[in-house]
């Protein structure tokens, strides 16, 4: 794992709808490599690894470029703001923490979350109601910064925790991009009966908007989607290593594909509600065998996600095996003999 880049990754404000400084990251390295660009016009970047072989089938490897993140919307008398989750995440994970706030003039604004109503009171269930951004600025000049719908990202704080365990704000998806990154990286001299696309989804956290948008630029065959599974075990007891979805609320994995990367692979399965880029991507237009493939993350999304380094590299690995054992016949097969 490159982790400088991970490092660089994991520093730029990425807030769904405002990732542009990852997907030049992301180009960047696609082109220094050679690749094809691809992209929507919502912030997805992908690059193409074209194959030899006539008319090929088309393999997606994505992740997500943005990040959970937070919007302005009131600023009090005494300078503090509101703001509102722009997806899931708990009043206990936000409070106390540094944030960002990327102004209209692009300059990033530091802050913290408080409660200033429960100060000391630690059995208080706290809600996002009670919660506001302290700039430490008074009404006037908070005015003169801050716009209502700024947005607002948990400042990154990325660290290194008994020498394998990285720690931070922010790991998912900056882990996931590194991971596209040392793909691109390994693949992009290797030939393949197929086009190998591999790249990172904007807008993809919040609706999955890029992700509807890049797969119909894209029109995929098959797809791997990358992502980090909550939790600390797999279903069948496993806590290291490559993990596989069994199934969750918006996809069930094409078994063909699923039951060949078992064989090829050692994977734990896991499964649960939440659904991932894989739910709309195996939806296109002319439908794509899809499986979603990663790692565990303890505590997802607060300030404290947590992977073991040595997880990241067995799934980079993984993938690179599995995509040397994939083959025109087994698309085809998984594809259930439908032509192109």
């Amino acid at each position: 794992m490159n982790k400088d880049r991970l490092q660089q990754l994991n520093n730029l404000f990425a807030v769904s709808g405002e990732e542009d400084c990852v997907k030049d990251e992301m180009k960047k390295t696609f082109q220094k490599l050679g690749l094809r660009i691809e992209q929507d016009r919502l912030g997805s970047i992908f690059g193409r690894i074209s194959s030899k072989k006539k008319d090929p089938y088309t393999v997606m490897i994505s992740s997500s470029l943005d990040h959970l993140g937070m919007m302005i919307t009131k600023v009090h008398s005494d300078g503090t703001c509101d703001f509102l989750p722009l997806e899931g995440m708990h009043p206990a994970s936000l409070l106390h923490h540094h944030v960002w706030i990327l102004t209209r003039d692009y300059k990033l604004v530091e802050g913290v979350i408080v409660d200033q109503n429960h100060h000391y009171l630690e059995s208080v269930d706290h809600k996002i109601e009670d919660l506001v951004i302290d700039l430490g600025m008074d009404e006037k000049t908070t005015n003169q910064v801050i716009t209502i719908g700024d947005l607002v990202c948990l400042k990154p704080n990325l660290t290194i925790l008994n020498e394998v365990m990285l720690t931070g704000s922010g790991l998912f998806p900056s882990l996931m991009n590194e991971v596209i990154l040392e793909l691109a990286e390994r693949l992009q001299k290797e030939e393949f009966d197929f086009d190998i696309t591999l790249g990172g989804i904007g807008q993809s956290l919040i609706g999955q908007r890029g992700t509807k948008t890049i797969t119909h630029v894209l029109q995929p065959d098959v797809a791997l989607v990358l992502t980090p599974f909550n939790g600390r075990v797999s279903n069948d007891g496993k806590t290291s290593g490559i993990m596989m979805s069994a199934y969750d609320k918006g996809m069930l994995p094409n078994r063909m594909l699923y039951q060949d990367v078992m064989k090829e692979l050692d994977v734990g399965v896991v499964s649960g509600k939440y659904q991932n880029d894989g739910s709309f991507i195996h939806k296109t237009q002319k439908g794509a065998a899809c499986i979603a493939l990663g790692v565990l993350m303890r505590n997802m999304g607060t300030d404290v996600e947590m992977v073991n380094e040595t997880d990241v590299d067995q799934l980079v690995e993984g993938v690179v095996t599995y995509l040397k054992s994939l083959n025109e016949e087994k698309i085809h097969c998984f594809l259930y003999g439908a032509k192109r």
